[in-house]
């Protein structure tokens, strides 16, 4: 049976397809009645519609043309028009239109819908169509054309990012290079095709491809590209195959839903964001408002159109589950993807990354976070080209602070001929028809009218009601919503009456839930940074199925995010939470057994093959992970503690986040010391105390507290024979004793740590522990033995998948070659371990490289080359705000410099070093060792001037 489906393909060249054919070409008018029809699928009066395309005619006589242009469409469209006497409209049974699909497409949060989204615009809206006589439809044809290919454009410029940043580089490149097909003005896309190309090692290619840029820049615009283009360029053509190009300088969500209006606020921001003055701007308002959406919307446009601004990027920080600030910092950390190393404090660490770039940070809900205000005044300060976009339901009172309030969307406040231009009512309508295609607002327009009136132009409350138009009339939403108004009014006395609208459309969508639906959508308030599908049917019930989900996504209660998650609204979330009461302990309960088996199911994981994927997996559960540890602390549950607290430990030290471990597992030690401990509570103290000693080996300036740790920790693992614990707690102890210059006590910990590693089979550590008996073998001057054991731990981490691991391993190879003089076996072995970092983007490993690099050229008499690492190392560790590398660097470019008998360079980068060393202090012996260089330097430069 052939399909009955209409589809309409109006991207590209237009198509007609009925019962699985093309239909044959019909009459300009009726072509372009039926197209306008699909592409505006609400109903339309004769009238306008007569005006539309017939519009320098007598209005009689254009009425009849549209009778005429009707009734040559009804033999074959017949069953998919809705006519009446007074209107025509398409059905929205058994009608497809590629527009439609492209739109609700490029509205999804997966990159699979966005890419099947796009692969449907074949060319401009109903392209080589042309009806000159007929203005005002050409008229609407240009508008729309122009709509839906920014779109287009938009849309596939995100896409490629967004496919950089999950890693397919060949196919953003393909991604980027489409969008130049479209728009080969579009700078952004020219500098995606140089970072990657760069990035991919085509050197050659990436400044090909900006000579293209200037040239059609030049010979169509006559203007240069724009500087942010020009620095990429020079970046490239300066750099080497090294250039630290390894992603796009944004992490922008996608938006779940389309924008619509606020087009005089988003001036503003960029206006404001634009005068040197401001440096921190907070959209205010009401909780529904619309401020997390349009400052979404306004960091896109920031983005595309003026990058120039921000050459380091705009990135996106949601605060909504955030508390403390620690955890703002290692917050807007993983958005940066800034990775913590070393012993400084993380606020410390951050702010020097930030010093030297030119960004800005979208903070999205600091409301609860307002007490902590002063510290992004300490941001400011420390970081100059740094600016804040914040949203909060209340103001920061921070003098750096510019704010813009917000109200709801504009309403008519009584009736009127243009409801039609009101951005309340446009938005009611858009979101209508959503879930009814059909849905005709001007039917209605009273009831729209009185409706926006009611919500106060909120766009929550908005979204919330349209979701029901489906089932209900305006009027009945209006009076249901009215009801529940009045009942707030009495009951919530202690409410402010600001407050009532949007709770008003919250508690009348509750009402229309069924109890399943309530259930479900109460318990998923627990979640913290949004969920998956399987966590809520784990933790929600059986009954939070996907069907359940998708319907609660209908009704705007839920919104489907990136990754395959989903999460609420925090308006909805305070308000579903609340309707838990009572149950939720037990709620809580479930969610913490529920990532307590989740962490459990991945301890081995985060050390094998694939651990960047289930690291990054677990990254994006944090919230959730934090919530669930303090739940097992409150509740005192040794099970769900044990389950988590391994995975957690690899986790906090693979990304450098040693000082929140060390907190996390101090709450379970204090829980646990304060108890009656079992053998399974012993088991898992002896786990916690050595997790948090090895925590805080990095983050202490003494040593006595992670030893007392971790010898505590040991006497307990020996006794319950936990072999796992006992290595680790061993090789702790054995690094602290290498550190503090106790050979002896270094080498027995770390012996016997290899012992049960090999007896237990844990090659992890093992690894890790041969690693670090090559430095203390170095020491001592036993070389070979050195080298054996740094070849034994570079072979166990690549076999078990420890990228950064292996680099880390390879770094002590390129010394012990070093040491004994082969210097070319050094040079390949930190190239290696340079290779690994920047294939993990881990920047401070790539400065190590680096640094290892400049010396073994050096040695080699290969100035120049060592020159240019020295200068990659400078700025990797610039952007990873490591002061100590970075003087370190400069040092070593001053050494450089010297040695090609160019003083007055040298002596620049000596000061430079020196500087950065007093700042930091504790480094006597560099800066002695940075004084005498300098001097010898500045004595040079003064004989060679005389």
């Amino acid at each position: 049976m052939a399909d009955d489906t209409l589809k309409l393909f109006l991207l590209g060249k237009p198509k007609i397809v009925v019962h699985g054919r093309s239909h044959p070409d019909l009459l300009a008018k009726a072509q372009a009645l039926l197209f306008y029809l699909a592409v505006e699928p609400e109903a339309h009066s004769r009238a306008a519609l007569a005006a539309l395309l017939w519009s320098e005619m007598p209005e009689e006589k254009a009425r009849g043309n549209l009778r005429t242009a009707v009734s040559r469409l009804k033999p074959q469209f017949g069953p998919y028009l809705h006519i009446t006497r007074s209107a025509l409209a398409l059905t929205n049974k058994k009608v497809w239109v590629d527009a439609a699909e492209f739109e609700r497409g490029l509205s999804a949060a997966a990159l699979p819908e966005r890419r099947a989204a796009l692969d449907l615009y074949r060319g401009d809206l109903l392209a080589d169509l042309q009806l000159r006589d007929a203005p005002a439809f050409e008229e609407w044809l240009l508008v729309a054309r122009v709509r839906l290919r920014q779109m287009a454009l938009d849309g596939l410029e995100q896409l490629a990012h967004d496919t950089w940043a999950q890693g397919d580089t060949a196919q953003a490149l393909a991604d980027f290079r489409r969008l130049l097909t479209l728009d080969s003005y579009r700078e952004g896309a020219h500098r995606g095709v140089m970072r990657l190309l760069a990035d991919m090692g085509d050197r050659a290619g990436a400044l090909a491809q900006f000579a293209q840029c200037r040239q059609i820049l030049a010979a169509d615009l006559a203007i240069e590209p724009a500087p942010s283009t020009m620095r990429l360029y020079e970046e490239i053509r300066q750099g080497d195959h090294m250039a630290n190009l390894h992603s796009p300088a944004s992490n922008l969500p996608s938006a779940t839903t389309s924008f619509h209006g606020r087009s005089a606020e988003l001036i503003q921001i960029a206006e404001a964001l634009g005068d040197p003055g401001c440096r921190l701007l907070t959209l205010t308002g009401l909780g529904g408002v619309g401020k997390t959406r349009l400052a979404l919307a306004a960091a896109h446009r920031l983005q595309q159109n003026q990058a120039d601004w921000f050459p380091d990027g705009v990135f996106w920080v949601g605060l909504t589950a955030v508390s403390t600030p620690a955890a703002i910092i290692t917050t807007i950390a993983d958005a940066l993807g800034f990775q913590f190393s070393g012993p400084a404090e993380g606020q410390t660490q951050l702010f020097n990354y930030l010093r030297q770039k030119r960004l800005l940070l979208v903070l999205d809900n600091l409301e609860q976070l307002v007490e902590a205000a002063p510290l992004f005044s300490d941001l400011l300060q420390a970081a100059p080209d740094v600016k804040l976009l914040a949203t909060s339901r209340e103001k920061l009172n921070l003098y750096e602070e510019w704010r813009l309030p917000l109200a709801g969307l504009p309403y008519p406040e009584v009736s009127a001929a243009n409801f039609g231009e009101y951005e309340a009512v446009q938005l009611l309508a858009q979101r209508a028809r959503r879930v009814d295609l059909g849905f005709d607002w001007q039917a209605q327009a009273d009831d729209a009218a009185a409706l926006c009136r009611l919500l106060e132009g909120l766009p929550l409350g908005l979204e919330l009601a349209a979701a029901w138009v489906h089932v209900f009339s305006l009027a009945e939403i209006a009076v249901a919503i009215g009801r529940s108004q009045a009942e707030l009014a009495v009951s919530w006395q202690n409410t402010p009456a600001r407050h009532h609208s949007l709770a008003a459309a919250l508690a009348y969508s509750w009402q229309m839930l069924t109890p399943p639906e309530q259930t479900a959508l109460a318990r998923l308030a627990v979640f913290r940074q949004g969920f998956t599908a399987a966590a809520a049917q784990a933790v929600a019930g059986a009954g939070a199925t996907p069907r359940l989900l998708a319907g609660l996504v209908e009704k705007s209660l839920v919104r489907r995010g990136e990754h395959g998650r989903f999460d609420l609204h925090e308006q909805v979330r305070q308000f579903a939470w609340d309707k838990l009461g009572a149950n939720q302990p037990e709620t809580l309960t479930g969610h913490m057994r529920y990532f307590a088996g989740y962490l459990a199911a991945r301890e081995t994981a985060v050390t094998g093959l694939e651990q960047s994927q289930f690291l990054q997996a677990i990254n994006r559960e944090g919230e959730n992970v934090r919530l669930a540890w303090e739940t097992a602390v409150q509740q005192q549950d040794v099970h769900a503690l044990s389950q988590m607290a391994g995975t957690l430990f690899h986790f906090y030290s693979k990304h450098g986040r040693q000082r929140e471990g060390f907190a996390v597992f101090g709450a379970a030690v204090t829980m646990l010391q304060a108890g009656t401990l079992t053998p399974e509570a012993e088991r898992l103290l002896a786990a916690c105390l050595i997790w948090q000693g090895r925590c805080g080996e990095l983050i202490h300036q003494g040593f006595a507290e992670p030893e007392r740790l971790l010898q505590s920790g040991l006497a307990l693992a020996r006794q319950h024979e936990l072999p796992v614990e006992m290595a680790q707690g061993l090789m702790g102890l054995g690094l602290l004793a290498l550190i503090q210059n106790r050979p002896a006590e270094s080498e027995t910990c770390f012996q016997e740590s290899l012992a049960v590693c090999q007896q237990a089979n844990i090659p992890w550590t093992a690894a890790n522990v041969l690693q670090l008996s090559a430095w203390l073998r170095t020491s001592q001057g036993e070389a070979a033995r050195a080298r054996e054991m740094a070849l034994q731990a570079s072979a166990l981490q690549q076999a078990t998948g420890d990228v950064n691991g292996e680099a880390a391993a390879l770094n002590t190879l390129g010394k012990v070659e070093s040491d004994l003089g082969n210097h070319e076996q050094a040079e390949a072995a930190y190239a290696r371990a340079w290779a690994l970092c920047r294939q993990t983007g881990h920047r401070v490993g790539q400065a190590q490289a680096l640094t290892g690099l400049f010396g073994a050229c050096m040695r080699q008499g290969k100035v120049e080359t060592a020159v240019a690492h020295a200068q990659a190392s400078l700025q990797l560790n610039r952007d990873a705000g490591n002061r100590l590398g970075e003087a370190i660097a400069c040092h070593n470019l001053g050494y450089a410099w010297a040695a090609q008998h160019d003083h007055r360079q040298a002596a620049d980068y000596y000061r430079q070093a020196l500087a950065i060393y007093e700042a930091l202090g504790g480094n006597e012996a560099r800066m002695e060792n940075t004084r005498r260089h300098l001097a010898e330097s500045l004595q040079a430069a003064a004989a060679s001037s005389d």
